[in-house]
Formats: structure tokens, C-alpha cells, sequence
């Protein structure tokens, strides 16, 4: 038997529902569904798993500091841009 440690979180009332019911069609647990979601998750590439969003924000924030950036971007531009911003050529 593997050991497991509690974790709690807070997740919408809609998604609990959601969960409820997937877990009473399934004959599951709501922690097996939860456990199952995440190990899929997590075995994603890690790009996919990568706060894109918070960066692609931190950095359409600079132009309210008056640094003019474009709104079309690849993922790549936006990449090179976090490393340039970072000190990470």
C-alpha cells in the first residue's frame, strides 16, 4: 500500500459537481477521479504545464509602463521575450 498525504483545495461549486457526478457514473471515488486527473495532468509535456498565462500578462503589463509591445505574438517571440526580460539571452 502506498502512502498518501491529504491536500486540500478550493474548486468551484460547479466543478464539484461536475466531479460528483463523473465519480457517480464511474463508481469512483471524487480523490481517485482527482488522483487519476492529475498524474495525467502532470505527464503532459512540460510546455503545457508552463504559467503561460501569467507571463504572456507580467509582459502585455509592460506597456502600461509605456514599452510598446504587440498584441500578435508567437509563442516563440514571447519565449525569447521572458528570457530577454529575464537576463536570459
Amino acid at each position: 500500500m502506498s502512502s498518501s498525504t491529504m491536500v486540500t483545495a478550493r474548486i468551484p461549486k460547479e466543478l464539484v459537481e461536475k466531479l460528483d457526478e463523473a465519480a457517480r457514473k464511474l463508481g469512483r471515488s471524487r480523490s481517485w477521479i482527482v488522483k487519476e486527473a492529475l498524474e495525467r495532468h502532470l505527464a503532459q509535456e512540460p510546455k503545457s504545464v508552463t504559467p503561460r498565462t501569467n507571463e504572456r500578462r507580467d509582459i502585455m503589463s509592460f506597456a502600461g509602463a509605456g514599452i510598446k509591445l504587440s498584441n500578435r505574438r508567437t509563442d516563440e517571440e514571447i519565449d525569447a521575450e521572458i528570457r530577454w526580460l529575464r537576463g536570459n539571452d
